[in-house]
């Protein structure tokens, strides 16, 4: 299982920064988690229940009208009906030389690109944003890209040529969970990705002994060349077996139920804090485990994990962040010395939720993938002999 951790001196704010204290008042955000300790939250959800996404996939070689993208191997997009979350998914490939180190695998590079108005603090600077994005890039490389695909079957002659996957993510505007809505439409991309079927060409080379060639053509040997047949059909093009296993990314927020009101020094004192051996050691209250929070939500939470699983319940990684939170630079929240930490024997409790969230996340993704083959074998003629009509109606009058 492979592990990261931000140091706590950094900000982590996976390229959504949280709104600012000041946006939320007191009475707001003692309301948030109060309900999060019912169960019960803003809109409706119960603390483990996911916002209804919707997906739509496509690729160059489809003629759909779901595809977002048309010049690209595989495309995704991720909108949340209702709301500001809209994020595009784009995946292009092509040939190239592998890596001397690994000669038979494959290469995949992640671009992450946001638009000036998807920032959550107004008037954030173009150099905020460029720290934003790489900070969003960096998660998603240690704890999701390398388990998206495995690389060896990119790789088309080894030591010759190779597939390189250029992931490009557009994030138009999102309402929380941004890190994981980006694991949702990568994987989705995934599932629609296909590759053109490459056939290495064989050259047979007759030996030579004593200045003759030999005549028989069984004593002829094959070389594979450094030349390549590209099958441009779409019926031959191939898809990527290991792309089924590819992992979401489940952010669990922790919610600390604490006292915000305005408190006596000496009863803050004596109901947060015991002294062993002379160092004074801060209590922390009960907590609470959300999924898929909203921005208002991420300002309520005192910390974050986020966890990296896959459709068989593995965990692939572990993200903790540091002081992620404006809640944690209140007064209240210093005082009682959350600073977003989490204590290490809630670590396997919230691996347990994030591993039964994600069987959520992939029902879901199933389920809109089924609902697009559905409707694009219903509409498949339809929409091809539309095309063609709308290309010959500037040059014929049809009847």
């Amino acid at each position: 299982m492979a592990s990261s951790s931000s140091s706590s001196s950094s900000t982590v704010s996976a390229a959504l920064p949280p709104p600012s204290f000041s946006s939320l008042s007191t009475s707001e955000i003692q309301y948030l988690v109060s309900g999060s300790f019912e169960n019960f939250r803003i809109d409706g959800r119960t603390n483990v229940e996911y916002r209804p996404y919707s997906c739509h996939t496509g690729n160059s070689f489809q003629q759909e009208e779901t595809g977002p993208f048309l010049a690209s191997n595989g495309s995704s997009r991720i909108s949340l009906p209702g709301s500001s979350t809209d994020i595009l998914c784009s995946i292009k490939a092509d040939l190239i030389q592998p890596s001397p180190l690994q000669p038979d695998e494959g290469i995949i590079e992640l671009h992450v690109d946001t638009l000036p108005s998807f920032s959550g603090s107004t008037g954030s600077s173009q150099k905020n944003q460029r720290i934003e994005e790489m900070e969003l890039k960096s998660i998603l490389n240690d704890l999701f890209l390398p388990y998206i695909v495995n690389k060896k079957d990119l790789c088309v002659i080894i030591s010759k040529y190779v597939w390189r996957l250029h992931v490009d993510l557009v994030i138009l505007c999102c309402d929380g969970c941004v890190v994981d809505v980006c694991s949702m439409v990568i994987r989705s991309a995934l599932q629609n990705l296909i590759l053109p079927t490459v056939t290495p060409v064989t050259k047979y080379i007759q030996p030579i002994q004593g200045g003759r060639e030999y005549g028989n053509a069984s004593s002829t040997r094959g070389k594979v060349s450094d030349d390549i047949l590209l099958d441009g059909d779409v019926k031959h093009a191939v898809r990527l077996s290991s792309s089924s296993h590819c992992p979401i990314i489940v952010t669990i927020y922790l919610l600390e139920k604490v006292a915000l009101e305005k408190e006596s020094s000496t009863m803050a004192t004596s109901s947060s804090s015991t002294t062993i051996h002379g160092i004074k050691i801060q209590k922390r209250g009960p907590i609470s485990f959300i999924v898929d929070a909203r921005s208002e939500e991420e300002v309520c939470a005192c910390a974050k994990v986020s966890v990296g699983v896959d459709p068989d319940g593995n965990i692939c990684g572990i993200y903790t962040y540091g002081n992620s939170s404006s809640l944690n630079s209140t007064p209240s929240s210093i005082a009682r010395g959350s600073m977003g930490t989490i204590p290490v024997a809630t670590l396997h409790e919230i691996t347990k939720v994030a591993v039964n969230a994600s069987k959520t996340v992939f029902t879901m993704l199933q389920q809109n993938e089924k609902r697009r083959e559905s409707s694009s074998n219903s509409r498949n003629n339809l929409i091809v002999g539309q095309v063609f009509m709308d290309i010959l109606k500037g040059c014929f009058e049809l009847r």
